[in-house]
């Protein structure tokens, strides 16, 4: 299938890469104090997506998901066909028994997935992910 050759906006933005758009990622995670929020921490790993190009599920935080009981807040999908599942947390918020069934489901399957509760935890896994490793 062909790429538009005049994309609309919004798929221009979450596909800069594609389409030449240059995304500047806004969020250094060294200038980034503490996550208060959930929300930031998701706030965060979206904009990494999009300015790297990547396609990206993420489950809604305002009202309950239609997806499966415990699925991971991201599916984040790389260049090589290399994915990371990802559980955002507040620091010290603890997964769900059903939220850890899942990441260990996915590992099994040989998937890179993690509770994560900083920005530098998620670049962590995405980085194992890219390389293609799910070792520790």
């Amino acid at each position: 299938m062909e790429l538009p050759i005049n994309p609309s906006k919004s798929l221009a933005r979450l596909n800069p890469e594609l389409f030449g758009h240059r995304v500047i990622y806004k969020g250094d995670p060294k200038l980034i104090e503490e996550i208060k929020r959930e929300r930031d921490l998701h706030d965060q790993i979206e904009d990494y997506c999009r300015a790297r190009g990547w396609f990206y599920v993420h489950s809604r935080m305002d009202r309950a998901s239609t997806i499966a009981v415990g699925f991971p807040d991201f599916g984040i999908f790389m260049h090589g066909a290399r994915t990371v599942f990802l559980e955002c947390k507040r620091p010290g918020e603890k997964a769900t028994i059903k939220q850890l069934e899942k990441i260990a489901h996915a590992r099994k399957l040989g998937f890179v997935a993690e509770v994560v509760e900083s920005m530098d935890g998620a670049l962590e896994a995405i980085g194992r992910a890219a390389a293609g490793t799910d070792e520790d």
